[in-house]
């Protein structure tokens, strides 16, 4: 999952354009979404990690409008002159899945396919959907009182719940998956353990650690919520290799904040999605949004596939 959310960080300066007058109230657009003023430069747009520090919710960014591009093709990345100025390289032998994913989000884009399902771009709806993928398992093991695996060791405290624990299940070009087939899967359960047998008194010395079964699924919570809003205070076995710039940059504020927002919702009501697009009538849509979402998930991970969990 980490490596899924790492790649569509690395892909955003080529799909979401900031060229003047492009994007250009994408900042003001999350703000709004977060219930707060307009940012300035004398007080920007803080990131989701700091937001979620603060106990502020983050931005539903489901329909914020917003124009996206299909990337340039392997060739042109790897050139001499590249528009992306080298900073990213596919490699040689995954140049022909990323021109077929680029051919595939491009067709998607120019046929509206987000639009018709009500979101403001591919991009965001995927995001909304993995966020919400991860609230609801989150939500399912704790109402069957299962804990994924947080405990107290050496280190502090051990806590299975975060991103790189769901894995990316195969596209739906493999598949035929639907629009409603999951992106995500949950695995690791090696360490998970439910509530009648974890003993309290066991690690009554561990003085920082949860005392009760819901103090303890409240850790696990809010430690994935952080793990989805970029935080680098849990590590996921993957590191943040994004620029100082990038990190607060509006664009990747919008994804970590949309993903985040959609965790909560899938953890608050798992069963019934605010933004599920409408059935009737949108078969032909449907099958594009989600032959889009597949085509960025292929791109952002052959951008991390050399990324070590």
């Amino acid at each position: 999952g980490d490596h899924l959310l790492a790649g569509l960080e690395q892909l955003l300066p080529l799909i979401v354009p900031n060229a003047k007058g492009v994007n250009e109230s994408l900042a003001q657009a999350v703000a709004a979404k977060r219930g707060m003023a307009a940012p300035t430069v004398a007080d920007p747009l803080c990131t989701t990690d700091m937001l979620f520090c603060f106990g502020a919710p983050p931005a539903d960014g489901f329909n914020i409008p917003l124009k996206e591009a299909a990337p340039p093709l392997a060739a042109e990345l790897n050139g001499n002159g590249s528009p992306n100025e080298g900073k990213v390289k596919v490699r040689p032998e995954f140049a022909s899945v990323w021109d077929e994913a680029v051919a595939t989000y491009r067709a998607a884009l120019e046929a509206g396919a987000a639009q018709k399902a009500g979101a403001g771009s591919i991009l965001l709806y995927l995001c909304w959907r993995l966020g919400r993928e991860c609230g609801t398992v989150q939500r399912l093991l704790s109402d069957a009182s299962i804990s994924w695996g947080t405990y107290p060791d050496a280190m502090g405290t051990h806590c299975n719940a975060h991103v790189n624990n769901m894995v990316v299940l195969p596209s739906s070009t493999v598949n035929a998956a639907s629009l409603e087939a999951p992106f995500l899967a949950p695995v690791d359960f090696d360490m998970a353990f439910t509530k009648e047998s974890f003993l309290f008194e066991g690690v009554a010395s561990y003085a920082h650690f949860a005392k009760t079964w819901d103090e303890l699924v409240a850790f696990e919570s809010e430690g994935f919520f952080a793990t989805l809003a970029g935080s680098d205070f849990a590590s996921t076995g993957v590191a943040n290799s994004l620029s100082k710039d990038m990190q607060a940059d509006p664009r990747r504020v919008a994804v970590r904040d949309t993903i985040a927002s959609s965790y909560r919702s899938g953890l608050e009501q798992p069963m019934k999605d605010p933004n599920a697009p409408p059935r009737e009538g949108q078969a032909e849509a449907a099958a594009l949004l989600r032959a889009g979402c597949d085509a960025l998930v292929r791109l952002a991970l052959v951008l991390t596939v050399n990324d070590i969990a």
